[in-house]
């Protein structure tokens, strides 16, 4: 990261007629690649490059640098980057959803079997298999919504986090591609990163309810990964651009194919 970082730097004086570059949450690379290319379809002047995974924090510190022109985070602004001159919105939400990979046969997980996997006294799926838990950061806002599930889920995932030898996957995009080479893993992802990546993922369901966007929507699925979009103010013509496509007829109904509820969205300035 630290070198992509001195990359995107080298290259952040003269933005005039260049890409827009957009980076963050890894879970929201492979969308907004999908996001690009229609938005060039519908406005031919207009050029977005979406570049590796940064992290939420990661991509801030970027667009603060004038590294990167427009982030997707998956959290709010804070109040020290707003003072930055930084403003965003919520774009977006989707369901945050644990995964599996292919040889897994379980279809549900209840609370309590979370709780159990997280402090380590369930090792094993249903059928004896292995059970692999792959975990995020602390500081991951994925970690932080999981948190949210019930107070014994958030006493675990503070336990996990101190358990010796646990996986820890530093992005989404890791955390999809540990899943789906490691036999037995389990592993939080997002419906839009599942939807979009096509990896051989599966979904599972929470205490019974399908982490569908209709599920999300009407309050029974309860969690939720939202998607801010975050860029310096005043915004550049290309990113005013961008975002206005983002917030189209066209951008909403192709995040919504992609497993996202997409919120109205402001016109930059």
């Amino acid at each position: 990261m630290i070198l992509l970082l001195a990359l995107l730097a080298a290259a952040r004086d003269s933005r005039a007629g260049e890409p827009v570059r957009v980076a963050g949450t890894g879970g929201a690379v492979a969308a907004m690649t999908r996001l690009a290319a229609e938005a060039a379809i519908q406005d031919p002047s207009l050029a977005v490059r979406v570049l590796p995974s940064l992290g939420s924090t990661g991509a801030i510190k970027a667009l603060a640098d004038g590294a990167l022109d427009l982030a997707i985070i998956a959290r709010p602004l804070r109040a020290t980057e707003r003072a930055l001159g930084i403003a965003g919105w919520k774009l977006a939400r989707s369901p945050l959803l644990f995964a599996v990979g292919p040889g897994v046969e379980a279809s549900d997980l209840t609370t309590d079997d979370l709780v159990a996997i997280y402090l380590g006294t369930r090792l094993t799926w249903p059928d004896g298999q292995r059970l692999r838990l792959v975990l995020r950061q602390d500081t991951d806002a994925d970690t932080g919504i999981l948190r949210t599930l019930s107070p014994g889920m958030s006493a675990a995932v503070e336990a996990a986090g101190r358990r010796p030898g646990m996986l820890v996957a530093v992005s989404n995009t890791e955390c999809n591609e540990i899943l789906a080479r490691m036999p037995g893993a389990l592993g939080p992802s997002s419906l839009i990163q599942l939807r979009s990546e096509l990896r051989p993922l599966r979904a599972l369901r929470l205490n019974g309810v399908e982490p569908t966007l209709e599920n999300l929507e009407s309050g029974r699925y309860p969690l939720e990964k939202p998607l801010h979009v975050a860029f310096r103010s005043p915004a550049p013509e290309g990113v005013r651009k961008f975002v206005a496509f983002l917030a189209s007829p066209r951008a909403r109904a192709l995040l919504r194919e992609l497993g996202a509820l997409s919120l109205d969205v402001p016109p930059p300035r």
